[in-house]
C-alpha cells in the first residue's frame, strides 16, 4: 500500500482527519466470521490480514487458536497489542504492508480478510492476493469479506471517493489469477458504523449508528 494511504488510515486510529472514529472498528468481530468459527471453518494457525485493533484476532485467540495479526497502521497494531496484553491472549501483532509482507512463507492454515481488500486498488489488489496465497500452506483456506458492487453511494459522501466495489466476476478472476481455487462465493454483509457528521445527516442518523452494507464472502483454497 502507498505510504500516503497507510498514513491516512493511521490518522483515523489516532483520532484525526474527517472521521470521528474508525467506521470499520465496531469493537467485536464481524458476524460472518463468528459464524465461520462456530461452524468449524477457522482452524490451525490463523492469519488476520488487516487486523485493525484486533477484535477478530482476540476473539479467535480466546477460543484457543494460534493467531498472527497484520496491519499497516502502527497505531492500530499498538492498540491491538495493548488489548492482547490486558486480556493475557498470545496474539502476535505485526506492522506490515499486506501487498508486500515478506516472511511467513506457507505458514497459515486459515487466512482471514475482514474488509481489507476493498481498501486497495490495482496494482496493490493483485499483489495482496498473491501474498495471501504465498503465506497459505498447501491446502490452506482463505475467507475474504469485501464490499460488493451494490454498495450504496452514500458511503462516498465525505471525500467523493469510496472503497473499491467488486463484482462477483471481478473477485473470482482476481483470486484465480493469484492461484486460488475459489470454492464458494456468496452475498453477505459488513457491519459498519457511521463515523462522519456528513454521512449521519445524509442518513438522518447519529454518529456511531451501525449500518449493514452489502458484501461478498469468498472462500478459496491454495491447491495442494
Amino acid at each position: 500500500m502507498r505510504s500516503a494511504d497507510a498514513e491516512s488510515f493511521d490518522a483515523v486510529y489516532r483520532g484525526g482527519g474527517v472521521f470521528s472514529l474508525p467506521p470499520w472498528d465496531i469493537g467485536e468481530p464481524q458476524p460472518e466470521f463468528v459464524r465461520l468459527m462456530e461452524a468449524g471453518e477457522i482452524k490451525g494457525r490463523v492469519l488476520d490480514a488487516g487486523c485493525g485493533t484486533g477484535s477478530l484476532a482476540l476473539y479467535l485467540a480466546k477460543r484457543g487458536l494460534d493467531v498472527v495479526a497484520l496491519d499497516f497502521s502502527p497505531t492500530a497494531v499498538q492498540l491491538g497489542r495493548r488489548k492482547a496484553a490486558g486480556r493475557q491472549l498470545p496474539v502476535v501483532f505485526e506492522v506490515s504492508d499486506l501487498s508486500a509482507v515478506g516472511g511467513h512463507e506457507a505458514e497459515f492454515d486459515t487466512l482471514l480478510d475482514c474488509a481489507l481488500l476493498h481498501a486497495l486498488e490495482e496494482p496493490e489488489r493483485g499483489r495482496y492476493m498473491r501474498e495471501l496465497w504465498r503465506m497459505a500452506r498447501p491446502g490452506g483456506i482463505a475467507h475474504v469479506l469485501t464490499f460488493s458492487d451494490e454498495l450504496p453511494d452514500f458511503v462516498e459522501v465525505v471525500k467523493g471517493v469510496g472503497p473499491h466495489r467488486a463484482t462477483g466476476e471481478e473477485l473470482l478472476r482476481e483470486m484465480a489469477e493469484a492461484g486460488w481455487r475459489v470454492r464458494s462465493l456468496e452475498r453477505s454483509t459488513i457491519i459498519g458504523q457511521i463515523a462522519v457528521k456528513e454521512m449521519a445527516r445524509a442518513l438522518e442518523a447519529e454518529v456511531t449508528t451501525r449500518i449493514e452494507l452489502p458484501a461478498w464472502l469468498a472462500m478459496a483454497q491454495r491447491p495442494w
